[in-house]
């Protein structure tokens, strides 16, 4: 039998509030899922599963997504040493303040 690796409740949390930041920022692109999966190269029927908290999405599907969102996956600079290791998301220092993101021009 095949032993899992349990999920310590800092990791848990730590994917939890990336799912929440990606969602957010999907829900605010004013994208429809059809386009940012377009424009992503998913399926809209995965971007539409993810918003609901249907299923889960790869970390690099995540990343495209992100990146179309003007996001980034990051590590934190400072915090739990457990949280080194885990990316989080935060806005991508080359789309300046009050500008589209890449994908939603």
């Amino acid at each position: 039998m095949k032993k899992h690796r349990s999920t310590s409740r800092v990791e848990a949390s730590a994917a939890r509030g990336i799912v929440d930041e990606l969602i957010r920022g999907i829900d605010a692109c004013g994208l429809t899922d059809t386009q940012l999966a377009g424009r992503t190269g998913l399926h809209a029927s995965l971007i539409g599963r993810f918003k609901r908290r249907e299923r889960d999405i790869l970390l690099g599907n995540a990343a495209r997504i992100a990146a179309c969102l003007g996001l980034r996956l990051t590590r934190p600079k400072r915090g739990l040493a457990d949280l080194d290791t885990m990316p989080s998301l935060a806005l991508s220092p080359n789309i300046p303040k009050g500008d589209e993101p890449p994908c939603v021009t």
